[in-house]
C-alpha cells in the first residue's frame, strides 16, 4: 500500500518543492491571491494599511508597503481590484462573481469528498461517529500525507502509485479501538481510489494549497536541518557601494530607497546563522564625502524661501539635492545646508555604523598599481567614452573606486565558488554599470555566481533563510481552508507537479547518497535561483554587456598571445627550477655540515661541563678543608684564651676562691669566656656558609645552650654562697680590728662549735 522506500527525507523533498515553486513564480501568484482574500474578508473597502493589518492578522504574513503597492498595481492592471477613492480598494463585481463561483466550487468539492467518506464509515463502522472520523482523517492522515509527499500526491490521484508512508495510516488508526482498525484501513484504500472524481478533485485542491505554503518559505525545522548540514555557519559579508549607502542613510531620493528599507527590515529578522554583515571601505567613505560635499556646494546658494525651494525641486537636480529640498520644505525653510550635510561630513563613520554598516579599515591603495586593475580601469573608461555623453560619464576617480573595490572583494573569495553559500563576499550596489562590469568579468571567467548584487536580487537570496510562519501554514491547510487558495488543479499546476516529481526522481532510489549531499546539491540550485530571481534588467546593463562582448573578442585574441607568453615563462621557470634544485642540494649539504659541526660543539660543551663540574667539586672540597682548619685553629685559640682567663680569675678573685675554691672560679670564668667568644665567632662567620656547614661548628652550636645552662647554674651557686656569707657576717660580727674575711668567719664558727661541745 505504500512505497516508503523511495521517499526522500522530508527536508530534501521540502527543499525541492520550494526551489521549483519559486522558479515557477508560484509565490508571487500566491501573494496576489492573499491580497485579494484580505480585501474580500474585510467588512468594508480597505486601504493599503488595512490590507497589511489583515494580511498579518489572518495569515501571519508581514508585507512591506512597497511590495504591497506593487501587488496592488498588478491586480489593478488585471482588473481584479479598483481604486474607488484615494488609496481605498474593492473587488469589482465581475471579479467578485468569479470568486463567488470559485468559493462555491471549493466548498462543493469538500462537501462531496466528506459525504463519500462518511458513507464508507457508515457502511463499514456504523458504531463510530462518522463526522468525528472525518475530522481525524483530515487532521491525522490527509493533511500530513499531502505535506510530507507533496507533488507525489499527484501520482496517487493519477493512479500511478500510493506513495503515502505507513506512519500516515498508523497515526490515524491509533485514534480508534483495535476492533475498528482493520475496517478503517480498508476505508482508506477505498477512499483514495483515483477513479472517484470528487475525491480526486478534493485532494488536488489540497495539493494546490500545499504548493502555496511551500512557495512561501521553508519551515523552521527544515532550515535548522540545512544549517546543521552546512559544515560552517553561513556568513555573508556585503561591501556596500556609495549609492546604496546613501539609500540606507536616507540621503537621496532614488528608486533603490525602497529596496534598501526592505533589505534593512529583512536583516533585522536574521540572527546568527546566516550572519549578514555590511561593511564600507575607507575609499568608499572618501568617495561618499566627496559626493556629499559637492551636493552641499550645489544647494548652499539657494535662498530658504518656499518659492525657491519649489523651483529647485522642479529643476533637474541630483537625488541628494532633492532629498535636502524636500526636507527643507517639510521644515518650512528652517534648514540650512550646514545643518543637513555637515554631520555626514564630520561624523560619517558613526552615522554609517548606526545604520548597520561597519568600517572595514584596510588600505586599498596598493590595488591602484596592479596591472590587472589598471587594465580594467582603462577598459571601463573606454566604455564610458563610447556609450555615454560627457555629462553622464563617470570620472576616473569613480571608475577607479569601483574597479578597485571589485578586485578587492574578488581576492577575498575562494578560488572556486560553486554556490552563493560558498561565495560569502559580495558587493551590494545599485549602480547598473558596475553590475554590468561584473557580468562581463563573469562571462570571461565562466563563473555563474556574480560578485555584485542589486538589493532586489539580494532580498530573495536572504529570504531563503527566513522560515515561514506557523500561523500561515495553519491558515492555509488548517481550519480556515481559504477558498481563494483551495483552487482547482489547473494545467499549470499539473505540469509543475510533474516537474517536481521528475526533480525528486533524480535522487529517489539512491539510498546510498548521504542526505547532506542531497541537501547541498538542491540548496545550491535553490540559492542560485533565488539570487537570479527579480534581478533588475535595464537598458544600461544591456548596453554594458553589448560593449563588453566586443571587448571580450579582443581579449580572446590577446589571450592567445598571453598563452604563448605564459608558455615561455613556464619554460624559463622550469630551467630556474633546475637551478633551484642545485641550490637546494647545496644548501642541504651546507645544513648537514653545520649540523655535524653543531654536534661536535655540543660534545665539546658537554666535556667542558664535566670538567667544570669536577673543578667546582675540587674547589668546594678545598674550601671546606680550609674552613675546617681555620675553625679548628680558632676553636683551639678560644679554648686557650678561656683557660688562661680561668687561671687568672682563680688568682685574681681570692674572696670568691674562698667560697668556690680556686678551681671552681677558674671553671666558671673559663666557661663564660668560651661561650661569649664563640658567640662572637658565630656572629662574625655568619656570612661564610662553608664554615657554618662544618660538622664541628654545628655540634658546638648545638651544645651551646647546655653550656649556658651549666654556666648559669654555677653563677647562681656563687650568688647563693655570697648571700649566705652576708647573712653569717651579720650574725657573727668579728672583734673590732679583726678583718672579717670569709675564712676568718669560718674559723670563728668552728671555734664556737668546739667550745659548745666541751660545755
Amino acid at each position: 500500500m505504500n512505497d516508503a522506500h523511495i521517499l526522500l527525507p522530508r527536508e530534501v523533498s521540502a527543499l525541492v518543492h520550494h526551489v521549483e515553486l519559486n522558479r515557477a513564480g508560484w509565490w508571487d501568484k500566491t501573494l496576489n491571491r492573499l491580497v485579494l482574500a484580505a480585501v474580500w474578508l474585510e467588512s468594508k473597502n480597505p486601504d493599503a494599511s488595512e490590507i497589511c493589518r489583515a494580511m498579518h492578522k489572518t495569515f501571519g504574513l508581514t508585507v512591506s508597503k512597497e511590495r504591497l503597492a506593487s501587488i496592488i498595481a498588478s491586480l489593478k492592471a488585471e482588473d481584479y481590484l479598483v481604486e474607488i477613492s484615494d488609496g481605498v480598494y474593492r473587488i469589482p463585481d465581475k471579479a467578485r462573481s468569479e470568486f463567488d463561483r470559485e468559493i462555491a466550487d471549493a466548498e462543493n468539492a469538500e462537501t462531496k469528498a466528506r459525504e463519500h467518506f462518511v458513507s464508507l464509515v457508515t457502511q463499514s463502522c456504523p458504531a463510530l461517529d462518522a463526522s468525528q472520523v472525518w475530522k481525524a482523517f483530515e487532521q491525522k492522515f490527509l493533511i500530513p500525507m499531502v505535506r510530507d509527499i507533496g507533488a507525489n500526491t499527484y501520482r496517487l490521484i493519477a493512479g500511478e502509485a500510493q506513495t503515502f508512508h505507513v506512519t500516515h495510516a498508523e497515526s490515524f488508526l491509533a485514534a480508534f479501538a483495535q476492533e475498528h482498525q482493520s475496517s478503517l484501513n480498508a476505508i482508506l484504500a477505498n477512499f483514495l481510489d483515483p477513479k472517484i472524481a470528487e475525491v480526486r478533485d478534493y485532494i488536488t485542491r489540497m495539493l494546490h494549497a500545499h504548493f502555496c505554503v511551500e512557495a512561501s518559505g521553508l519551515s523552521g525545522a527544515v532550515l535548522e536541518k540545512l544549517k546543521i548540514t552546512t559544515a560552517t555557519p553561513l556568513r555573508f559579508r556585503l561591501f556596500v557601494d556609495t549609492n546604496f549607502l546613501f539609500s540606507l542613510l536616507g540621503l537621496h531620493e532614488n528608486p533603490s530607497n525602497t529596496s534598501a528599507r526592505e533589505l534593512k527590515d529583512l536583516l533585522a529578522t536574521l540572527r546568527t546563522n546566516p550572519q549578514v554583515d555590511l561593511y564600507i571601505t575607507p575609499r568608499t567613505i572618501t568617495e561618499a564625502k566627496g559626493a556629499i560635499g559637492a551636493a552641499k556646494a550645489q544647494v548652499s546658494g539657494v535662498p530658504r524661501t518656499g518659492n525657491f525651494t519649489e523651483l529647485a525641486l522642479r529643476t533637474g537636480i541630483s537625488g541628494m539635492c532633492v532629498r535636502f529640498f524636500d526636507e527643507r520644505r517639510q521644515r518650512n525653510g528652517m534648514l540650512t545646508a550646514n545643518d543637513w550635510f555637515d554631520p555626514y561630513l564630520e561624523d560619517f563613520v558613526p552615522l554609517a555604523r548606526a545604520a548597520g554598516v561597519e568600517l572595514y579599515n584596510e588600505n586599498l591603495d596598493a590595488y591602484g598599481t596592479r596591472q590587472d586593475v589598471v587594465d580594467d580601469i582603462h577598459l571601463v573608461m573606454e566604455y564610458e567614452k563610447k556609450h555615454f555623453p560627457e555629462n553622464r560619464r563617470k570620472s576616473y576617480e569613480k571608475v577607479a573606486h569601483d574597479v578597485i573595490l571589485w578586485h578587492f572583494v574578488k581576492d577575498r573569495r575562494p578560488p572556486y565558488v560553486e554556490s552563493p553559500v560558498e561565495a560569502q563576499e559580495w558587493i551590494l550596489t545599485v549602480d547598473f554599470r558596475l553590475i554590468g562590469f561584473d557580468q562581463h568579468k563573469l562571462n570571461a571567467s565562466g563563473s555563474n555566481v556574480p560578485l555584485c548584487l542589486h538589493p532586489s536580487a539580494l532580498i530573495p537570496l536572504l529570504q531563503f533563510w527566513v522560515p515561514r510562519t506557523q500561523e500561515f501554514e495553519e491558515a492555509i491547510l488548517g481550519g480556515l481552508r481559504l477558498p481563494f487558495l483551495f483552487q482547482e488543479f489547473d494545467v499549470q499546476a499539473e505540469r509543475l507537479s510533474l516537474v517536481i516529481i521528475n526533480r525528486l526522481g533524480r535522487f529517489q532510489g539512491s539510498e546510498h547518497i548521504p542526505e547532506e549531499t542531497l541537501i547541498n546539491v538542491v540548496m545550491n540550485d535553490g540559492l542560485r535561483s533565488r539570487m537570479k530571481e527579480g534581478q533588475p534588467e535595464e537598458e544600461e546593463i544591456q548596453l554594458v554587456r553589448d560593449a563588453l562582448v566586443e571587448q571580450m573578442l579582443l581579449e580572446a585574441q590577446a589571450e592567445k598571445a598571453r598563452v604563448a607568453e605564459l608558455t615561455a615563462v613556464l619554460e624559463n621557470r622550469s630551467n630556474a627550477l633546475e637551478e633551484t634544485r642545485e641550490d637546494r642540494d647545496a644548501k642541504a649539504a651546507e645544513i648537514k655540515e653545520l649540523q655535524n659541526r653543531l654536534s661536535e660543539e655540543e660534545v665539546k660543551l658537554r666535556t667542558a661541563d664535566k670538567r667544570l663540574s669536577r673543578l667546582t667539586d675540587e674547589q668546594s672540597k678545598l674550601a671546606s678543608a680550609v674552613a675546617l682548619l681555620t675553625y679548628l685553629g680558632l676553636l683551639v685559640l678560644l679554648v686557650c684564651v678561656s683557660g688562661i682567663a680561668g687561671w687568672w680569675a682563680g688568682r685574681a678573685l681570692p674572696d670568691l676562691s674562698d667560697i668556690l675554691g680556686s678551681y671552681g672560679v677558674s671553671v666558671v670564668s673559663g666557661l663564660s669566656v668560651f661561650l661569649l667568644t664563640h658567640l662572637l665567632l658565630e656572629w662574625f662567620v655568619r656570612q661564610y656558609p662553608t664554615m657554618t656547614r662544618l660538622w664541628p661548628f654545628r655540634q658546638v652550636r648545638r651544645f651551646r645552650k647546655w653550656l649556658w645552662f651549666l654556666a648559669v647554674t654555677l653563677l647562681l651557686g656563687v650568688a647563693a654562697s655570697l648571700i649566705a656569707t652576708n647573712i653569717l657576717n651579720r650574725q657573727h660580727a668579728p672583734p673590732s680590728g679583726v678583718r672579717s674575711t670569709p675564712s676568718t668567719l669560718l674559723r670563728i664558727c668552728a671555734l664556737q662549735t668546739a667550745v659548745g661541745d666541751q660545755r
